[in-house]
């Protein structure tokens, strides 16, 4: 049994690590911290500089002693295809290999041989006719280069997830959830139904559309455009600057457009009559979501309560400094590391 694991997220913006051990019957954050992404390491979710990332990757760990050998990490890309399919019911193994028989047509990626692609799958339902399946995958030099930066840095991998799938890992006892991370330049949104997949989708609309639109606005840099993220309203982004504020309200608003659009797939999907009856609550997660205002305009659109995710409302802290002033940027890491303990349980 793992008794620590330690969750990598690596966004486009910063980088996140979190180690968790298990404390009696309770779960326990040893390590958290995070550092900005350089520039010139990761771009919507493809790793530009191995070497670059593997120097950061590394300099955190060095910082905060990380010290579990167990690591889970996350990636969020467009290049990762999640399908669901059905096949007639069959043995294990005989499921395997004609998902290999199939995988080509399924995930409708290119390659030559298998070895070129990663994938995996999970049997979601299954009847005496039919069984079906949830597929993800991706080309194998979309993840390798993490791979190998990791392993550099001395985080050798023994995971690799998707941010969005582990999100859920957070929550306990929410039958119908959807949870969107709002990243720096693209948006994750993930459902289940009574535990069963129900929709993935990412948008590419993020925080730094917003953030390019508040320094328009206000005529500032890009740090102090973050600051006014977290102080100000959304309101008063939207008439204190004398600058030009198209651009955030473009923004805001094809984000929340993205979101309805989904939450509608969802009900179609589910065949609801409305979304309410197919989704519970919507979670928030990301840096973004802490624009006050934002998640009331989500809850009004949608008709559904909207909340900030807290990764941490069931897990203690070693230390008291160390707890988040904005708890909900380190809910993909904190879901990773609970992948990697819920895993080996």
């Amino acid at each position: 049994m793992v008794k620590s694991c330690v969750g990598v997220d690596i966004g486009n913006a910063r980088i996140k690590m979190v180690e968790i051990r298990r404390k009696g019957r309770g779960l326990q954050v040893v390590k958290l911290g995070e550092v900005v992404t350089p520039d010139s390491a990761v771009r919507r979710g493809k790793v530009l500089s191995e070497d670059v990332l593997a120097t950061t990757l590394r300099s955190l760990k060095q910082e905060l002693g990380i010290s579990s050998d167990y690591v889970v990490v996350g990636i969020t890309s467009q290049d990762i295809v999640v399908k669901q399919t059905k096949f007639p019911t069959m043995g294990a193994k005989d499921l395997a290999q004609v998902l290999e028989f199939e995988l080509k047509d399924i995930l409708r990626l290119s390659f030559n041989a298998l070895d070129e692609v990663a994938y995996s799958y999970e049997e979601f339902a299954r009847t005496e006719e039919e069984v079906e399946v949830l597929v993800t995958g991706c080309q194998r030099s979309l993840i390798n280069p993490y791979i190998s930066a990791l392993t550099q840095a001395g985080l050798a991998p023994s995971v690799i997830d998707i941010h969005a799938f582990a999100l859920l890992r957070v929550l306990k006892d929410v039958e119908k959830p959807c949870l969107v991370d709002i990243g720096a330049n693209q948006t994750s949104i993930y459902s289940e139904s009574n535990g069963v997949f129900s929709a993935y989708r990412i948008l590419p609309i993020g925080g730094d559309q917003i953030t390019e639109g508040v320094m328009e606005a206000f005529e500032i840099g890009k740090l102090k455009a973050e600051e006014y993220k977290k102080e100000k309203t959304l309101d008063s982004l939207l008439q204190d600057g004398t600058g030009p504020k198209g651009l955030i309200r473009t923004t805001v608003q094809q984000l929340v457009d993205g979101i309805m659009q989904t939450l509608d797939f969802i009900r179609a999907k589910e065949r609801g009559s409305s979304v309410n009856e197919v989704i519970d609550t919507v979670f928030i997660s990301g840096g973004t979501v802490s624009i006050q205002g934002l998640l009331e305009i989500i809850s009004t659109e949608s008709e559904i309560p909207t909340e900030r995710l807290d990764p941490f409302a069931e897990i203690t802290f070693t230390d008291q400094s160390m707890v988040p002033e904005d708890p909900w940027t380190f809910a993909s890491a904190v879901g990773l590391a609970l992948r990697g303990l819920q895993d080996e349980d």
